[in-house]
């Protein structure tokens, strides 16, 4: 699948982790799988709950060695909920921590200032969320990702761009690389349920409206509004990153849009 995307001109690819704590193929392998069979150029999420310092690192001179030079920062989800609830997460440092570690290898340096043999040169990204419930605390911790040596965002996926214009004002100053990330919404359930049970989701009313009314075209409008996403996000965001969920006319739909 991923060929026919790379044949309709998808260049980039980012990979992250399942949302839950699951067995899965990890995200830095896969985005290796994909350099190495495609050439494409890749981005993948790091989780750090699973593993410790000194595994980072080492997982990270290994890719960056097989060509890897784009990471994105992210702390994980505890294994508490997902299939192995058992399984205690590792927690040495999280997704700012991450961002320093990765900036210290740039640098020549591991984790505890000690000198290494050669410099990497990965582009360090983070997330964040323009709906967070409270808007103060995720600046903060974004402009701290910023200092740790992040050096571009990209948000959680958004679903109106009201509190994404606000926050990117407040992250004006810090001049960085920001891409807006969009989730076509697939039924008015799965709408209703990250409106009001998933914290930091935030999702119109009137979206809530068109996607109930719409009944088992919802998917025909969620693609609708989030091809209208893309197209009012011109100038707001230096780039767009698209879900990919198996459709390919989808993607088509959205990249038309940009």
């Amino acid at each position: 699948m991923s060929s026919l995307l790379r044949e309709r001109g998808i260049e980039t690819f980012l990979v992250s982790p399942d949302q839950s704590a699951r067995a899965h193929l990890s995200s830095l392998n896969l985005a290796l799988h994909l350099r190495q069979r495609l050439g494409a150029d890749v981005i993948a999420t790091m989780t750090t709950w699973d593993k410790t310092i000194m595994a980072l690192q080492a997982d990270l001179l290994g890719a960056h060695a097989l060509g890897l030079r784009a990471v994105v920062c992210a702390a994980g989800n505890p294994p508490l909920r997902g299939d192995y609830p058992n399984v205690d997460g590792i927690w040495e440092v999280d997704s700012v921590g991450l961002a320093g570690l990765l900036c210290g290898l740039n640098q020549g340096r591991d984790s505890n200032g000690l000198s290494l043999a050669t410099k990497t040169s990965f582009h360090i990204g983070a997330r964040f969320n323009p709906g967070a419930p409270n808007a103060a605390a995720e600046i903060a911790r974004t402009k701290a990702k910023l200092r740790a040596g992040a050096q571009f965002l990209i948000t959680r996926p958004v679903y109106e761009l009201d509190t994404f214009r606000q926050m990117a004002r407040e992250l004006a100053a810090d001049d960085v690389p920001v891409l807006l990330a969009l989730a076509p919404l697939r039924g008015f359930d799965e709408a209703e349920y990250l409106a009001h049970e998933v914290p930091g989701v935030t999702i119109p009313d009137a979206t809530l409206r068109a996607l109930e009314r719409a009944g088992d075209g919802a998917a025909a409008v969620g693609l609708d509004l989030a091809a209208d996403l893309a197209a009012q996000a011109a100038g707001l965001a230096q780039g767009v990153v698209l879900r990919y969920d198996g459709d390919l006319a989808a993607m088509d739909r959205l990249r038309r849009a940009l």
